[in-house]
C-alpha cells in the first residue's frame, strides 16, 4: 500500500491510486482482489507535440510549447495495464482511468524563466533569437515541470517531472522524462522564486 504513488520509469506514468483498499487481520493495510486502479499519463511524452510559432518559422517573434492535455503520451491504456498490473501483483486489478497530468508551472532550467502555467515558452527577444536556431538543429531544453492529477480524484499530490524538449520535425517537439517524484505543496516556493526573479514581471502565485 505504500508504493503509491509509484513512478514507472519504463512506461512513463504513475500509479496514482488503487481504489478499494482493505485492513487484514494483522492489521496491515493494503487492497482488495480484483480493485481498480487509477493511473496518470505525461503530455507531450509521444514525439507529436506541436510547436506553437508566432511570425516566420526561421524568424519568430515567439515560441510555444503547449503541454496540454491533448498532447499526445507516450504510454497508452494497454500497456499501462500490463505495466501497473505486474508492479501492483494482486489478482484480477483493473485500470479504469489513465489521465495526463495538469502542468501548472514550468522552469527552463537554463535560463532565468519560471512561469505558471502549461505553455514552456521561448520569449521574444536575444534569447530566442540565439537559441531557436540551434534548437532546430539538435540542441535540447532542459526543463523541470510541476504538475497536479487532472482527474475526478482531485488534485491533493504534487508531482515534479525533470527532463528535456527536443525537436523532432515539422515543428513537433518531444518531452523526454530523466527524472520524476512527489512533491509537498510548499516545495511550489521553489517554481514560485524563480517566476517572481523572471522579467518582464507578472502574477506567479498560483492556486492548487
Amino acid at each position: 500500500a505504500s508504493f503509491v504513488p509509484f513512478w514507472s520509469f519504463e512506461g512513463q506514468f504513475y500509479i496514482t491510486r488503487i481504489i478499494k483498499s482493505c485492513i487484514s487481520v494483522g492489521n496491515n493495510g493494503g487492497y482488495l482482489k480484483g480493485s481498480p486502479w487509477v493511473a496518470m499519463g505525461i503530455p507531450c511524452t509521444g514525439k507529436t507535440g506541436t510547436v506553437s510559432v508566432k511570425g516566420r518559422r526561421w524568424e519568430p517573434k515567439s515560441v510555444q510549447f503547449p503541454f496540454t492535455a491533448d498532447c499526445p503520451m507516450a504510454i497508452d491504456k494497454t500497456r499501462a495495464q500490463d505495466i501497473g498490473s505486474a508492479v501492483i501483483n494482486i489478482p484480477d486489478v483493473n485500470l479504469i482511468a489513465l489521465t495526463p497530468a495538469s502542468i501548472i508551472y514550468w522552469d527552463l532550467l537554463d535560463y532565468k524563466i519560471a512561469r505558471p502555467g502549461k505553455f514552456v515558452t521561448l520569449p521574444p527577444g536575444q534569447l530566442l533569437k540565439e537559441t531557436w536556431p540551434k534548437f532546430m538543429k539538435g540542441q535540447v531544453l532542459k526543463v523541470k515541470l510541476l504538475a497536479t492529477e487532472n482527474s475526478w480524484y482531485g488534485r491533493g499530490q504534487l508531482y515534479v517531472f525533470e527532463g528535456v524538449i527536443s525537436y523532432e520535425a515539422d515543428l513537433m517537439f518531444n518531452f523526454k522524462v530523466s527524472d520524476s517524484y512527489p512533491i509537498r505543496n510548499e516545495m511550489i516556493k521553489g517554481f514560485i522564486n524563480k517566476c517572481q526573479q523572471t522579467r518582464p514581471l507578472s502574477k506567479c502565485q498560483i492556486n492548487i
